[in-house]
């Protein structure tokens, strides 16, 4: 389901007097956020197709949390590890030229063994998950009521999310507080 049919399926469930203010997809489900609600839409398929529409009203919302998480260039720690394996395959490599028989056979093994873990893991150094940015929608105690995973470049959404939350956020009548003394 593309991304503009599953809004085509939210259009009945939007109220004349909210408007629309963003949409964003993640690779299962797309959300519409309005001026007064966030809709997500999710459909499953297997045996029998479902579509499922969740709306959070913002005004029950007491704020958001958006964490952003970049991809890495690379992942230091595994690149190294890699490294070091296949230099100790090296090693072994060259240790089994002193060897006779048997004992050769096994040091070429152990060589080959090491030195292509280590290049799988250079390989998945390189290969680091993407990034992502998570919106966490918060209840008044600060419990987390909804939790939407989006990619690293979509960091508007979550602005945006935040930003209509905070409009939505009564104050009480009258807060006063004293400082000092």
């Amino acid at each position: 389901m593309s991304s503009q049919s599953r809004l085509e399926t939210l259009q009945p469930f939007i109220g004349e007097n909210e408007t629309a203010i963003e949409a964003q997809s993640n690779e299962l489900e797309t959300f519409l956020l309005t001026d007064q609600r966030l809709f997500s839409v999710r459909r499953s398929e297997g045996d029998t197709e479902r579509t499922l529409v969740d709306t959070v009203h913002l005004e029950l919302v007491g704020g958001t949390k958006i964490e952003q998480q970049r991809k890495p260039d690379f992942d230091q720690e595994t690149v190294g590890y890699g490294i070091f394996s296949i230099l100790i395959g090296f090693v072994a490599l060259a240790a089994a030229a002193g060897l006779d028989g048997s004992l050769m056979g096994l040091m070429l093994l152990v060589g080959v063994g090491v030195g292509l873990m280590g290049i799988i893991l250079v390989i998945e150094g390189y290969s680091a998950a993407d990034g992502s940015v998570t919106i966490k929608l918060q209840s008044e105690a600060g419990d987390v009521m909804r939790e939407i995973r989006l990619g690293e470049d979509q960091l508007a959404f979550g602005e945006a999310v935040s930003r209509a939350v905070s409009g939505n956020i009564t104050q009480p009548d009258a807060v006063s507080r004293k400082v000092g003394n």
